[in-house]
């Protein structure tokens, strides 16, 4: 899939990673870059509209669906890290399961939301970015580690879940 001529929809753009994938998108000839973004703000940068989106609501997600129905190519860049002590420290379980609603569960949910639309666009892809944090888990992320494993492991990256032409790959950071 070329990003020339593609509709983008990148969730966690805000800044960061998910801002420079939106940035050198445009500079690639993307038509349109859509910035999935919890927080929207009035700051602006030429080709990228924000959408709000917090990638842990379904009624957030089916609206910026909705708002943005003309996307080719998403890409699920939004994560959040927190860390502890250890995998012993009393705040892992509750670290662990916020991650995962972001890191992983999010991903699922605003895959399966984007995926119609890809299909309906004519195909498109899905892009899950990951983390070199998957290949070396650290004790004080190992909830994060672990939440970007699953996702790298994920049967969503199986292209048999989604419309047959969509593409979906990850890719590490």
């Amino acid at each position: 899939m070329m990003v020339q001529d593609s509709v983008l929809f990148i969730t966690g753009a805000s800044r960061g990673l998910g801002l420079a994938f939106a940035e050198e998108a445009l500079r690639r000839g993307a038509k349109k870059v859509y910035s999935g973004v919890r927080h929207p703000t009035d700051a602006t940068k030429p080709g990228i509209t924000q959408v709000k989106l917090d990638v842990t609501d379904r009624a957030s997600i089916a609206e910026a669906v909705k708002q943005c129905g003309d996307t080719t190519l998403l890409v699920n860049n939004a994560g959040i890290a927190r860390l502890t002590s250890s995998t012993l420290d009393p705040s892992m379980i509750e670290a662990a399961r916020e991650i995962f609603e972001t890191n992983y569960f999010g991903m699922i949910a605003v895959s399966q939301a984007f995926s119609p639309v890809l299909t309906r666009n004519g195909g498109g892809a899905i892009i899950n970015v990951l983390s070199d944090a998957t290949w070396y888990a650290r004790p004080m992320l190992a909830a994060y580690s672990a939440s970007k494993s699953a996702v790298g492991a994920s049967p969503t990256r199986c292209v048999s879940n989604f419309a047959v032409t969509t593409r979906q790959c990850s890719v590490c950071t």
